[in-house]
């Protein structure tokens, strides 16, 4: 907003100036939702308003909706993984869409019609993990037993994984026998209850 002065001492006085004050684009607050992959069967989160650091799964969908004040012509999201230009949605908000796949810091940088570039952005972190692998424990028993006339064996499994498990098979196939009829080359599945 122009303002016009002069200055003086009351013996000399300036000429009648423009003062112009620059005004800069401003964040107002965000919210961030995470879409994680679909193999996770994990809901949706929206974090707490205003908290950018970020720690999620590789391939986890994250959505920022960014509310801006004042005359914002550009809003952009800087990350070391390169520029995301911000989606208009509505007078004074703006869209943002990236899938993670490394770990990177990032800023929202927003531009007036003067050219004038926020002064008040902060560095934010998104920490990416690798999901890990399943893991499956078959133990060995140490003691001795007979073989019931059935020939079953008692297994004694165990199974994780950082997202849950929906299924556990057990394959196997006779490679020697004195039943040739149990001989395969296929191999058979058991499903191991408990999944």
């Amino acid at each position: 907003f122009p303002s016009h002065d002069k200055v003086g001492n009351g013996k000399v006085t300036s000429e009648i100036k423009e003062i112009t004050v620059k005004r800069y684009p401003s964040l107002s607050n965000f919210k961030i939702i995470l879409n994680y992959p679909a193999y996770t069967n994990k809901k949706s989160d929206t974090l707490p308003e205003n908290v950018g650091d970020i720690t999620a799964i590789k391939g986890t969908i994250v959505k920022w909706i960014v509310k801006v004040r004042g005359d914002v012509t550009s809003a952009n999201l800087s990350s070391d993984n390169g520029l995301f230009k911000g989606e208009k949605n509505g007078k004074e908000e703006y869209l943002f869409k990236a899938s993670l796949f490394s770990s990177s810091k990032y800023r929202f940088v927003l531009m007036n019609s003067s050219r004038n570039i926020n002064k008040d952005s902060l560095d934010f972190l998104m920490n990416v993990e690798d999901d890990k692998y399943p893991s499956v424990m078959l133990r060995e028993n140490n003691y001795d037993f007979n073989i019931p006339v059935t020939g079953l064996l008692p297994l004694d499994v165990s199974a994780s994984d950082d997202y849950g498990i929906n299924k556990l098979e057990f394959r196997y196939r006779f490679i020697t026998s004195g039943d040739k009829q149990k001989l395969s080359e296929e191999f058979k599945v058991l499903e191991l209850p408990g999944t």
